[in-house]
């Protein structure tokens, strides 16, 4: 098990050379990633809570995966779509 303090990217980075699958590309990684949140639907729709807890960690899973494949910070990357959207919505709503 990853010490608590390593990274997420890192942790995704070496669970996918363990399980053997580190081959697998942007496009194997959409179709999983399609498939997790069809079960993470499921899991909401019938308000199974540790289904929602399990599936929200496989989809997290498939995002930093391809974020790496794509040398992209997902944390980054969210931050910055959350800057951009906080200032749109400023821009949408302000007085005047």
């Amino acid at each position: 098990m990853p010490n608590p303090d390593t990274p997420t990217p890192e942790v995704v980075a070496e669970l996918f050379a363990r399980m053997g699958i580190d081959d697998q590309g942007p496009r194997e990684c959409i179709a999983f990633l399609a498939e997790e949140v069809g079960e993470l639907a499921k899991a909401t729709r019938t308000g199974d809570l540790p289904g929602v807890a399990e599936e929200i960690g496989d989809v997290g899973i498939l995002l930093h995966r391809i974020a790496l494949l794509h040398g992209i910070d997902l944390d980054e990357a969210v931050r910055a779509k959350a800057d951009l959207r906080r200032a749109r919505y400023d821009a949408e709503h302000a007085e005047g």
